[in-house]
């Protein structure tokens, strides 16, 4: 809906709405949750069996645990050429940072393993 929203939004601006159909609707605001801490051994557990049975979900697994690479905005636009291999760090481009700016991640050396056995 917000993204419809900001549609109906932009069309209003460029002339071609006089309403937004869905400013008329309520949006509920969801309470911020207390932060949950992925236990060690759960993150151990979800690796190695992501290394043995689902090789694609280990570098989400990876760069989520190891890099703090925000699930739904950076990590669905990132790009393997985004990955210098060498310098073990990430490239966050503008466009996908959810601040708009460039920011570099760097890889800790257990990443740097994790990543190596993937590939």
């Amino acid at each position: 809906m917000r993204y419809l929203r900001a549609v109906f939004s932009y069309g209003i601006k460029r002339g071609y709405l006089t309403d937004n159909p869905i400013g008329r609707l309520d949006f509920t605001q969801w309470p911020r949750c207390e932060i949950v801490t992925i236990l060690n051994e759960q993150v151990d557990a979800m690796l190695n069996h992501a290394f043995e049975n689902d090789l694609g979900l280990l570098p989400f697994l990876i760069f989520g645990f190891f890099a703090g690479i925000r699930p739904d905005g950076e990590f669905q636009k990132l790009e393997w050429l985004n990955v210098k291999f060498p310098e073990a760090t990430i490239v966050i481009r503008p466009e996908v940072s959810k601040t708009n700016r460039r920011r570099f991640v760097d890889l800790s050396p257990n990443a740097t393993e994790w990543i190596e056995a993937f590939r």
